[in-house]
């Protein structure tokens, strides 16, 4: 499986996490077929919490002919994907994508069932990660600037405390 981010406007994208990909083949491929992913084509569907099975979009026998499975699944062996769309903004989304063995048919109603009940917990912990990451990079910012003012910078916290001085 594998967690990107995808542009829906400009169909592009980029994988933050995967497993189970040939990695050789995402390095070299993923940019010359994430357009063709067919999920492009209910792109107005894809809300956060929102699963969709690969038939749902595309029945099995036209997907088994398109240049996307013929290029980018079958290599790797994989089949049928079950999807969830963990985060949206105004022209991308982040799906969690997670692909059956080739041959294997779409996910079990159970499975799919499971994946929903675990969606609210996945989304948060995608936006706990991201502000996470984004204190991260503000603390850098916040450092990179403070280090250029050319005076010195203390901030105190809340008892009173030095949380950070610059240089």
């Amino acid at each position: 499986g594998g967690l990107t981010v995808e542009n829906f406007v400009d169909r592009s994208g980029r994988p933050l996490a995967y497993f189970g990909f040939d990695a050789d083949h995402v390095e070299k491929t993923f940019d010359h077929y994430l357009p063709m992913n067919p999920l492009f084509g209910i792109a107005e569907r894809m809300r956060p919490g929102f699963v969709v099975t690969n038939s749902e979009v595309i029945a099995p026998e036209d997907f088994r002919k398109s240049e996307f499975y013929d290029g980018w699944a079958r290599p790797q062996g994989l089949g049928a994907p079950v999807t969830l769309v963990l985060q949206r903004g105004a022209s991308s989304y982040t799906p969690l994508t997670l692909v059956r063995p080739d041959g294997d048919g779409d996910v079990p109603d159970a499975r799919r069932a499971l994946l929903e009940r675990l969606a609210p917990h996945l989304m948060r912990a995608l936006r706990t990660a991201a502000q996470l990451g984004f204190s991260d990079h503000r603390d850098a910012l916040l450092s990179v600037l403070a280090d250029r003012l050319g005076a010195a910078v203390i901030l105190l916290n809340e008892a009173g405390k030095v949380a950070y001085a610059s240089a």
